[in-house]
């Protein structure tokens, strides 16, 4: 005979018998990526050292993974199409969101944060080719979903990389 005291708490007691015991359910959750949690419609995607590479043309949506509220990791869109739902990000890291090649649809759900102190490199880095687009979790520009971006002394917020040269002359209309 099993009686368990609390079938909805994290740990509960379990009595078998005369004796009592404690146990605590682990919850694995599945997509797990370095500190990110990744759902996919293809498998355009992969985790290696620190980065999360997206390369592929379908739906994503990155979350960070139960009990982390911040991290080194990084994600990088290396080409592809890929709309992907950012929920609840907080990335620092010297290059924590860059787009290499390819045409982003980004999606915010919940308050994202990328946040860079190098000074060479924007929070939100856009290579030369390709679009992005930021928008709410419904896609209809609403105001739902929000992104910090926070650079370092001279660094851009979104934008590209700072060895890019560009004219600087500045003329009166």
């Amino acid at each position: 005979n099993v009686q368990i005291a609390d079938v909805n708490a994290a740990s509960t007691t379990v009595t078998m018998g005369s004796e009592d015991t404690t146990v605590t359910a682990v919850y694995q959750e599945s997509g797990v990526l370095g500190d990110f949690v990744v759902t996919g419609t293809d498998d355009g995607y992969s985790f290696s050292g620190d980065i999360l590479d997206i390369s592929g043309n379908g739906e994503y949506t990155v979350r960070m993974k139960s009990g982390i509220t911040q991290t080194k990791d990084r994600i990088r869109i290396q080409s592809g199409s890929p709309t992907i739902t950012i929920t609840d990000l907080n990335l620092t890291n010297n290059l924590p969101f860059e787009i290499q090649d390819g045409n982003v649809t980004l999606k915010l759900d919940g308050a994202n944060t990328f946040s860079t102190s190098h000074s060479d490199y924007a929070a939100l880095q856009k290579g030369e080719s390709g679009t992005l687009t930021i928008t709410s979790v419904q896609g209809d520009g609403s105001t739902y979903g929000s992104l910090t971006i926070r650079s370092g002394k001279t660094g851009a917020g979104i934008g590209g990389r700072g060895s890019y040269e560009y004219d600087k002359t500045a003329k009166d209309p």
